[in-house]
């Protein structure tokens, strides 16, 4: 998860790692970022003990990643295609984004392949860990 602002959310995506069977959870934060890690650890409940999780730097994120994985971005960038008609791949690294900004044109520079959520609503966005657990569940199916 990259530069998420909200504690909450990182929560979530702890919470639905362990529901999914994910392996680690890495938290991209800046230098200076403050969080409150009492907030991330309520929300993750009892998931903060059972999955491997992290924080780390911008520049530490590429020595992070494991060998032999498809790193796929959940991003809405022009070259992404639908999420429902692209198998994901088992071994994946899964990039989401920051709540407003989404993921750095770098990263998604670095991804395999891009892919999005259609929305046909009015609506076209969706939280962070929302979209994670759609992701992330569809890759189960």
């Amino acid at each position: 998860a990259y530069q998420l602002r909200t504690p909450e959310n990182m929560g979530m995506l702890l919470r639905l790692a362990g529901n999914v069977g994910i392996e680690k959870v890495l938290f991209v934060v800046e230098p200076d970022q403050q969080l409150k890690e009492s907030k991330l650890k309520k929300t993750a409940q009892t998931a903060i003990q059972h999955i491997d999780w992290q924080f780390c730097l911008p520049d530490e994120l590429v020595r992070h990643l494991p060998e032999g994985y498809i790193k796929i971005a959940l991003d809405t960038t022009a070259n992404a295609v639908n999420l429902f008609h692209f198998p994901l791949p088992e071994k994946m690294v899964l990039f989401v984004g920051n709540e407003v900004k989404g993921l750095p044109n770098e990263l998604l520079a670095t991804s395999d392949q891009a892919v999005y959520i259609p929305m046909p609503g009015p609506t076209r966005s969706m939280n962070v860990a929302m979209a994670a657990a759609v992701a992330l569940f569809q890759r189960l199916t």
